[in-house]
Order: structure tokens, then C-alpha cells, then sequence
């Protein structure tokens, strides 16, 4: 980029937090980019029409990238796993089932595949505190922060993905949801309901049947206190 040349770049998200954050990043860095925040699927087919070589940064997007603009544009993705492993849908809820706390969050350029595309940078990432909207806000924070910044600073071509992929997580289901295991301690319990406690989700939730009516109860703000599971049922 040219000296004093503002360059476009375009942000892709949903959830009230990434719009927070994105705002923020406009505010601060109006004199360096010429930002464009979009929301929605037919905003932004709108406002990508003859775009070429920008950035596109999608820190969560809900629909499928036309293969025209991620050929003709660097648009970065995020993912929270250490990929190549664990791609695919439902990465949190994914790794908490299997008690994988420790991973790492990852940028990468699309391509044609799930989460295959070259990786530009990765920061270390906890999974362990919290519910999945406290998990998303704090991956929200560093993507914001640290990472769209330094990509966009040192502007350096990503490095294709290396090593077996040894998980290739299944996107969950709004049914994926039901507390309907026996046995599990109480720590399986509480990962399950936080995994799931967060805007958008589909929380967990308890189904008695339809022999009593088909009636549900539903589980959210979970704390693990001396062994006990309170919150709000």
C-alpha cells in the first residue's frame, strides 16, 4: 500500500459482539483504512459486486462465500481449533465434548474446502471458563485486537495447512441439545449446558416426553459450585 493511500478493507459478521468490536476497530483506524461493515447476506453480494484484491475479514458469517469472491479477494476466516485439526462445524461444543480445553485460534485464507485454506497466524485459546457467548466475545476480542491488525500490518502470504487432520467435526443440530445422556458426572454436565448457553444457540435442555406432555425444561447460566450445578432452569 502506497504512503497516506487509505486502503478498503471489508468486515463480514454477525453476533452483537463482533459488531461491537468491529465499530471499534472503524473508529480507531479511520485514518488507515476505508472500512465497510456488513451484517447480512444480500448486503454484502451488494457490496463485494467488482470488488478485487481487498480484504474481506469474516469473524462469523452464517452463509456460503461465492467461489468468485474468495478467488478474486484475500478473504480471512477464523476458526476456533488448531487446524488442520478439527475441521469443520461446531468447533467449541465439539472440543469441550471431548475435553480439549487448550487450542488454539486460528486465521486462514478461503478456499474450496472446510477450513482447509492456507493459515496466516494462530493465537493460543482456552476453552475451559465460561459459556460459549464468554468463549466467542473473548476469540472476538483477539481477532479484533491482535489479529486483523497484524495480518493487515505485515501483510505476508499464508502458509498451506500441515499435519493429519485428526478430528473432522460434524456441524451439531438444534436436537444435539438434549441432556439425554445417563451417567455422566457432573463435569459432563456443566460442559454441556455452557457449551450451548450463548446468543443464537440452541441451549441445552432436558425433554421429559411425550408422557408428560412433551414438556422441556430448559438449562442455561450454569456455575459449578462445591461440586453442584446451579443456574437458571
Amino acid at each position: 500500500m502506497a504512503e497516506n493511500q487509505i486502503e478498503h478493507i471489508m468486515i463480514a459478521t454477525v453476533k452483537s459482539w463482533n459488531l461491537e468490536n468491529a465499530a471499534r476497530f472503524m473508529r480507531n483506524n479511520s485514518e488507515k483504512y476505508n472500512v465497510t461493515l456488513v451484517s447480512d447476506h444480500d448486503t454484502f453480494i451488494a457490496e463485494v459486486a467488482g470488488k478485487e484484491n481487498i480484504w474481506i475479514f469474516f469473524p462469523h458469517w452464517n452463509w456460503i462465500v461465492p467461489q468468485h469472491v474468495w478467488e478474486k479477494n484475500r478473504c480471512v476466516a477464523f476458526h476456533t481449533g488448531d487446524l488442520p485439526h478439527g475441521r469443520g462445524g461446531s468447533p467449541i461444543q465439539n472440543l469441550i465434548m471431548r475435553k480439549i480445553y487448550e487450542t488454539q485460534l486460528t486465521a486462514f485464507r478461503m478456499d474450496g474446502g472446510i477450513d482447509a485454506g492456507p493459515i496466516y497466524m494462530k493465537r493460543p485459546f482456552s476453552l475451559r471458563d465460561g459459556n460459549v457467548e464468554d468463549i466467542l466475545r473473548r476469540a472476538s476480542k483477539i481477532i479484533f485486537e491482535e489479529m486483523i491488525p497484524y495480518i493487515l500490518r505485515a501483510n505476508t502470504p499464508p502458509v498451506m495447512q500441515v499435519g493429519d487432520r485428526v478430528l473432522e467435526f460434524k456441524r451439531r443440530t438444534p436436537d444435539d441439545s438434549n441432556l439425554n445422556f445417563a451417567g455422566g458426572n457432573i463435569e459432563d454436565i456443566y460442559d454441556f449446558i455452557r457449551m450451548l448457553d450463548g446468543e443464537g444457540y440452541p441451549g441445552a435442555f432436558l425433554n421429559f416426553g411425550a408422557r408428560y406432555g412433551g414438556r422441556k425444561i430448559l438449562l442455561s447460566n450454569a456455575r459449578l459450585i462445591d461440586r453442584k450445578i446451579v443456574g437458571r432452569f
